[in-house]
């Protein structure tokens, strides 16, 4: 049997044309009917004598290479669309995308900075003479007994003092969590523990867990909070211990460096950094005790968000990577480190913005005084009174307050004018008292 190279019809393989359709055969000697179904179709190449087969077969072709082309085409736009909601949806921080040259100003849509309003908070209210505390609804929790609020003591607890014994306890997020004021003097907790002293002597210092209780018991001159698995001590010089109390990197530093503003007790390893003084210079160290930045920095801060202030024998002022590298030198006095990418930093005596990772001046220069950014908002001061700022250096509350905290959880404490406190919520609206 064989094929007609026009209409595809079968036909006896000693046929001189189709039946069906009166095509002419070309003389085949020999071959198979596969073979000679080619020699028909090599022989009849005009539009007219293209088969009703090879039709369906362009067809195909053709079908399936505009199925291609659309599978591409919305490939690319889901594709796009996918990007671009990455980068600039809300639960992004509102990023807007900028090209690799210019430095990132990130911003809060309708100044709603990023916050977990799931996490249960407590926060410290002062009635009359005495704290209390109530919870993100503006209820009273926890009826104020307390003396004083000695301040955020970190991971969720707040360090409180009894106006009967003048001791020192800790309230957290928790109602239940509260640590009855036994202490003389205390850190904050860090990776679970804190540092406190019971008595007057350095025979009284070590760490206590959340319960209370005293897991470490360290005599010694002074001990910092633990990061990243070490806590600086010191008696006599400093060095670092392990969690279990065991001096893993010897006593031999002058001083461990800090954060720029924080607590003075927040000395240790910060992104797997410390800054160490041997003799009148600062290096750094690893976790291993190796010297890996040599000493030679006439002062020097704690790295965050992978970079550190330091300054030179001039005076002046370098930033600098992990490896010791100059990133940018610095024509402003830094303030306070880096935090949400952006360090505050202090122009002559009278004026602060902000600069960004790569030492750009983001916000201007322009208000007498500014604290570090918290949850997107940073306070800042304009003749005598507080306000806050988003990252786009806008006044998104206006500077009204005596005195104004650092935003936690969507909510912060001010003072005003007359002496009262109050919270209010990232879109300046009072929370407490209701």
């Amino acid at each position: 049997m064989k094929y007609c190279g026009k209409c595809g019809k079968e036909t006896t393989d000693d046929a001189a044309f189709c039946q069906s359709c009166g095509n002419a055969f070309p003389k085949q000697q020999n071959g198979s009917p596969a073979a000679q179904y080619a020699g028909n179709m090599a022989s009849n190449t005009s539009p007219d004598n293209t088969s009703k087969k090879g039709i369906r077969k362009k067809g195909t072709i053709l079908v399936g290479i505009v199925l291609v082309l659309i599978l591409t085409v919305a490939g690319g736009v889901w594709g796009w669309k996918n990007y671009a909601q990455t980068k600039m949806s809300p639960e992004s921080n509102g990023a807007q995308v900028v090209s690799e040259n210019k430095p990132t100003i990130a911003s809060n849509t309708d100044n709603q900075a990023k916050i977990s309003i799931d996490e249960p908070r407590l926060y410290p209210v002062k009635v009359g003479d005495l704290w209390g505390f109530i919870d993100r609804n503006g209820n009273m929790v926890i009826q104020p007994v307390y003396e004083s609020m000695n301040g955020d003591a970190g991971e969720g607890m707040t360090a409180v003092r009894y106006k009967k014994n003048g001791k020192i306890g800790f309230v957290g997020n928790n109602p239940k969590t509260v640590i009855e004021p036994q202490f003389n003097a205390c850190g904050f907790f860090s990776e679970g523990l804190a540092s406190v002293r019971k008595g007057i002597g350095d025979d009284n210092r070590g760490y206590i867990d959340k319960t209370g209780k005293m897991v470490l018991e360290l005599p010694c001159d002074a001990l910092g909070p633990f990061h990243e698995g070490l806590a600086a001590i010191k008696d006599r010089r400093w060095g670092f211990i392990d969690r279990t109390g065991k001096i893993v990197i010897a006593q031999q530093y002058d001083d461990i460096g800090n954060l720029l503003h924080k607590d003075s007790y927040d000395r240790g390893f910060f992104e797997g950094l410390a800054a160490v003084k041997v003799g009148d210079k600062w290096g750094f160290i690893d976790k291993n005790g190796k010297m890996v930045i040599q000493p030679q920095y006439k002062d020097a801060t704690a790295f965050s968000e992978g970079l550190a202030f330091v300054v030179l024998e001039d005076n002046t002022c370098d930033c600098i990577d992990k490896t010791g590298q100059i990133v940018f030198h610095l024509q402003y006095t830094p303030e306070y480190n880096y935090s949400e990418g952006l360090a505050t930093v202090r122009v002559g005596e009278k004026k602060y913005g902000f600069i960004d990772t790569r030492g750009t001046l983001i916000i201007q220069p322009q208000f007498d005084w500014a604290g570090e950014f918290h949850e997107g908002l940073a306070a800042v001061k304009l003749e005598k009174k507080y306000g806050f700022i988003d990252k786009e250096g806008r006044i998104v509350i206006q500077a009204q307050y005596s005195k104004a905290d650092k935003f936690n959880g969507g909510m912060v404490l001010v003072e005003t004018e007359d002496g009262s406190y109050k919270y209010i919520d990232i879109n300046g609206k009072q929370v407490w008292p209701k």
